[in-house]
């Protein structure tokens, strides 16, 4: 009993509970962010909204790749106490983001007319998504020192602030009814504050700039944080679009709102996730045990994933009602399905991120030969909705296996 009390009363502890439960408070505050566009909009326009979504994780997996540099670097870095390579790294990494950010803003521009015709879209709204493309590349660099620091409560609280700026400025847009462009200005206003205030709380950290920047080799594992991020965002957003593709605007909507729903379970996970990278990564600079934190955390993520499984698959009729209303109601008997999808989602993050952090990298491949999978199949297989969740279902359960076997074989 003395050695779980001494456990559960550490530093690490503590920090790590407070950045869960008020991670997981902040998670359920952007799903009421997802209620109010469901309540404001239509099905067909929800759906709209939610394929731009889908269409901005696509677009910026240059961003997840750079958290991963930064939450993997930057936290080794700062297992070892060095912090001259901790400033080098932002001034040497910015230039190089800014790149890829601006290439995608502007093909956003160009391609926004035929875009907006092949998902039924606003045109307006490719403007807004080609400026949200640069902020959130660029700021990458700048959030992802938050967790490599384990600054962790000032991740909260800054988390606190852009879900207040998020819901409210959606609300502002939704009653000068602009539809589903109101969510995406939010979402980039509330995105930009949240830099700013990033910036402006890491500056001891940052400040003041160094005359002579340092370079760094990333090219190992530029190659494997790429697949990891454009593996997870595909896996998770290629399907609504294909969806919107192939479905009606009207069933579009449905498996849009299914979708969301779903992400609860991942969103309510993802925070046990967004630890493992930077704490495993800073014990394996300083060469401690890491198995006993991949080992805790998902554990934790399981306990938890699947109570929340449970409540959703026991009472979906529920569940739709409360969380997108009787519109929604034909989802129903697809809720079970999309609540497992996601804890496996879930599972995966988490377990490549550690094999991201302890030098397990090419775990990323099994990612990317999944990723590539999941279109393919859903290209041929597509007769109904339930076709496609059980897809992504099958794909996902598949996957953690496939990864939990990597992890146990393979020797670092």
């Amino acid at each position: 009993m003395k050695q779980i009390t001494k456990h559960l009363t550490t530093s690490t502890a503590k920090n790590s509970s407070l950045f869960y439960f008020g991670s997981l408070f902040i998670n359920f505050g952007r799903y009421l962010f997802h209620l109010l566009l469901l309540r404001f909009l239509s099905p067909s326009s929800y759906g709209e909204f939610l394929s731009y979504v889908s269409l901005l994780y696509l677009l910026t997996i240059p961003s997840g790749v750079i958290q991963t540099l930064v939450s993997r670097d930057v936290s080794l870095f700062f297992g070892k106490q060095d912090f001259r390579s901790i400033k080098h790294f932002f001034y040497f990494l910015s230039p190089l983001a800014l790149v890829p950010a601006l290439l995608i803003s502007v093909l956003v521009i160009f391609f926004a007319n035929p875009l907006a015709h092949l998902l039924t879209a606003d045109p307006a709204a490719f403007i807004v998504l080609s400026l949200m493309t640069i902020t959130s590349i660029l700021g990458a660099v700048l959030r992802s020192y938050l967790p490599a620091l384990q600054r962790f409560t000032t991740q909260v609280l800054i988390g606190f602030i852009e879900l207040l700026i998020l819901i409210a400025s959606a609300y502002l847009f939704l009653i000068f009814k602009l539809g589903a462009l109101s969510g995406v200005l939010a979402m980039f206003l509330s995105g930009v504050i949240a830099i700013l205030l990033s910036g402006y709380l890491l500056r001891s950290y940052l400040l003041p700039k160094p005359k002579k920047v340092t370079t760094f080799k990333i090219n190992h594992i530029f190659l494997y944080s790429l697949i990891f991020s454009a593996g997870t965002l595909s896996l998770m957003s290629t399907d609504v679009l294909l969806v919107r593709y192939f479905f009606s605007s009207h069933d579009s909507g449905l498996y849009s709102a299914l979708s969301v729903i779903g992400r609860m379970i991942f969103f309510g996970l993802t925070p046990i996730g967004s630890l493992i990278l930077p704490i495993a990564a800073s014990r394996y600079a300083s060469k401690q045990s890491t198995s006993s934190v991949y080992l805790k955390l998902i554990l934790s993520a399981g306990f938890l994933g699947i109570g929340a499984v449970s409540l959703f698959s026991l009472f979906p009729d529920l569940v739709v009602r409360l969380l997108s209303g009787s519109e929604y109601l034909a989802i129903t008997s697809l809720i079970p399905f999309i609540s497992l999808t996601m804890f496996f989602l879930s599972l995966n993050q988490l377990t490549l991120s550690y094999l991201l952090a302890v030098g397990k990298e090419k775990g990323t491949y099994l990612l990317l030969f999944f990723a590539l999978l999941q279109p393919l199949l859903i290209i041929f297989i597509h007769s109904s909705l339930y076709q496609v969740i059980t897809l992504n279902l099958t794909l996902q359960l598949c996957l953690f296996i496939t990864l939990v076997i990597y992890n146990t074989l393979k020797k670092v």
